[in-house]
């Protein structure tokens, strides 16, 4: 069973992920969790408690995405950037109607992980498996 969790309520983030738990097991799902998206935006004590809500749950678990362009995903909540992904770039957009390989290999070819480009996101992951 996969979900993806985005707690776009005041509620704290454990209340929203207890709430899952809850609803899954009221359907009746005798299968195995996967939640494959999943952000505590800029909580920091949040990311934790995730981590460590998911593991004595038992359920498998990724945040949403690797990377993110700073130029298009700013959170219209916060005055900061929201962390969507472990690196975060400034580069420009390809339109890919109508750019040919080249064009969008050139403009990718930036995008390398940086260490320089590392969010908030990839540190809290970090110290999480490091601590495991």
């Amino acid at each position: 069973m996969e979900y993806h969790i985005y707690n776009l309520t005041p509620l704290p983030q454990l209340s929203c992920l207890r709430l899952y738990k809850v609803l899954h097991n009221l359907m009746g799902y005798h299968k195995p969790v996967y939640v494959g998206e999943w952000n505590a935006f800029e909580k920091e004590s949040e990311w934790h408690d995730s981590f460590r809500w998911f593991d004595r749950q038992g359920w498998s678990f990724t945040s949403w995405t690797y990377k993110t362009n700073a130029r298009y995903y700013r959170d219209f909540r916060f005055k900061h950037n929201c962390n969507w992904g472990l690196y975060e770039l400034n580069m420009e957009a390809v339109d890919l109607s109508s750019a040919g390989f080249d064009e969008i290999a050139e403009t990718y070819k930036a995008t390398a992980t940086k260490p320089e480009n590392r969010t908030v996101v990839y540190d809290l992951w970090e110290a999480y498996l490091k601590g495991r």
